[in-house]
């Protein structure tokens, strides 16, 4: 509540409340949106809901078409466009949800996309680049290396350090 507060929007506030018998939607830690999890909010609110209906932001979603070029250029990724949006019609249930318990991945990461990144390797004078995602195997850590030279390489190759546009004003 403290972070939606924070919110300069009165008609929001007025939505708020501390107490979960009263409210019709609850934000609950991501740790507690699982199945599992879920069974026991339901069953701790039960004179109140009989139905839960949530959804799990989770970046384990995503599988690239097939198809898809494993090693593009790095020109043909800053001037890739939004091909795809992920709509209501794509929702998809989770495979262990019940009539009472409806749990949705939707997809989401904190982290950057690929696109994001490879933005942001061309758009500043880093000196060394050091990957924190998807590193652990020897060959995902190689593979990494490889975008790291290839980004590296294309930085030295345009000469300069220029700021990578937006794909779109509402993108960012």
């Amino acid at each position: 509540m403290a972070i939606l507060k924070c919110q300069a929007d009165p008609q929001l506030h007025q939505l708020l409340t501390s107490n979960p018998e009263e409210g019709h939607v609850h934000l609950i830690p991501l740790s507690s949106i699982s199945t599992d999890q879920l069974k026991l909010y339901l069953e701790k609110f039960k004179n109140f809901y009989d139905t839960i209906i949530a959804f799990r932001p989770t970046g384990w979603t995503y599988t690239q078409p097939a198809g898809t070029n494993q090693s593009p250029s790095v020109s043909s990724i800053l001037s890739a466009s939004i091909t795809s949006n992920y709509t209501f019609a794509d929702l998809q249930l989770s495979p262990r949800s019940t009539p009472t318990l409806q749990l949705y991945p939707v997809p989401y990461s904190e982290h950057s996309s690929f696109h994001e990144l490879t933005c942001f390797a061309m758009s500043f004078n880093w000196k060394k680049m050091i990957a924190t995602v998807n590193v652990g195997s020897e060959k995902s850590r190689e593979k990494m290396a490889k975008w790291v030279d290839k980004w590296e390489a294309e930085r030295r190759k345009r000469g300069k350090d220029t700021i990578v546009p937006h794909r779109h004003p509402d993108y960012w």
